[in-house]
């Protein structure tokens, strides 16, 4: 009884132990299979890239002697060349071919496209500098068929300068009399090896030339150093006499220099006369001495009435006269004296006019047509004539 007791125990807790360890034992079965399904799935091995195989035939080697170029200063009107070297340190054939290149640069010959163990070939780069001073770096591509290096970039850098120029670029004067001279400078460097040279000087605009003066003179050593990459400089001194008519002034000093590529260096010159006379009116721009007519119909001709305003001591005795109009299809008329404010300003009437039915021109101030003009003579001893351009065009 016992015993049948004990085995009825024993089996209640039995059964249920079994069923634990058989869960125990189906569940690492199942972590195995899952382990080795991981571990030798076939993407998995796939996915895996194999070692590179090293190239154990012939092949070839491409070695550059210098792939950077340092050139130094290069004028902007210039050009650039120069020849690169390649070798060939390997086995077999070195293959080139051209590649890209940056947009100033350009492989302009490639000297063998085959080059044999052991030796050597060049390449020509040649590049053209960009519109502005400065830092300058380009490169080129050559490709080949060294499987170590499939591409080699060709560099070229340095710095791009012109062979002369002035500085500052332009000479304003900002306040000019009629009957005081005034004076002004800017430096003109030479960039070149070259020294620099003024073989002749001229004015642009010869009916104003008279009142203008230049003087150079040789810069110290002190003051070409302080200018980067300049070797030579001269001091240009610019001189404007009294006499100039009121109103705007624009001239242009040139010179001609001993450097090729910058034979020819252009000053402009601009100011403002203003004195104790001026002109007023509607189309008038004192700016510029230019009266504006634009385009005229044909039948009916244009006409502008100017005042000439004189103030100051010389007033009362300053009087004006028509010297020169042209071309003949413009008319210049003066009107009679007359003071306002009881004496303190003297106004003269100016009409000019395009009379009516006369023939197609143009004179817009284009290459096609220069300016119309009035020139006016006058009493006053500091201003001895008025200078007004005028624009216009008539229809055909």
């Amino acid at each position: 009884m016992v015993w049948s007791a004990c085995w009825g125990m024993m089996k209640k807790t039995a059964f249920p132990l079994l069923v634990i360890l058989l869960g125990v034992a189906l569940g690492f079965g199942v972590a195995q299979f899952r382990l080795r399904s991981a571990v030798w799935d076939p993407q998995s091995v796939q996915s895996v890239e194999a070692p590179p195989q090293k190239n154990t035939g012939p092949s070839p080697k491409v070695v550059v002697d210098r792939a950077d170029f340092e050139f130094g200063t290069l004028d902007m009107t210039g050009r650039g060349v120069h020849d690169f070297v390649l070798t060939n340190r390997g086995d077999a054939t070195l293959v080139l071919a051209k590649g890209e290149t940056s947009c100033r640069c350009a492989v302009s010959e490639l000297a063998h496209e085959k080059v044999l163990p052991g030796e050597s070939t060049k390449v020509r780069l040649t590049w053209k500098p960009t519109d502005e001073s400065g830092p300058y770096r380009q490169t080129a591509v050559i490709l080949t068929n060294d499987p170590d290096r499939p591409r080699v970039t060709l560099t070229v850098s340095g710095e791009i300068v012109v062979a002369a120029r002035f500085a500052p670029s332009s000479l304003v004067f900002s306040r000019l009399t009629p009957d005081q001279s005034t004076s002004g400078s800017v430096r003109l460097f030479g960039y070149a090896e070259e020294p620099l040279r003024v073989l002749d000087q001229s004015w642009a605009s010869a009916d104003t030339a008279s009142y203008f003066e230049a003087n150079l003179q040789p810069l110290s050593d002190e003051e070409i150093k302080a200018e980067p990459n300049a070797h030579s400089g001269l001091l240009v001194r610019v001189t404007i006499k009294p006499g100039l008519p009121p109103g705007a002034v624009r001239q242009e000093l040139v010179l001609k220099t001993n450097l090729k590529s910058a034979s020819k260096q252009t000053l402009p010159i601009e100011g403002m006369v203003g004195g104790e006379i001026a002109v007023v009116g509607p189309g008038w721009n004192p700016n510029t001495n230019v009266l504006n007519l634009g385009q005229v119909p044909r039948h009916e001709g244009a006409r502008r009435q100017l005042l000439l305003v004189v103030r100051g001591t010389n007033r009362k005795n300053v009087q004006f006269q028509v010297a020169e109009v042209t071309p003949a299809t413009l008319k210049a008329t003066l009107g009679p004296r007359r003071e306002i404010n009881h004496g303190a300003v003297v106004q003269f009437p100016l009409t000019i006019s395009v009379p009516p039915d006369g023939p197609p021109a143009n004179h817009l101030g284009s290459q096609q047509g220069r300016y119309g003009e009035v020139l006016l003579k006058t009493t006053h001893p500091n201003v001895p004539r008025v200078r007004i351009l005028v624009r216009f065009a008539v229809e055909g």
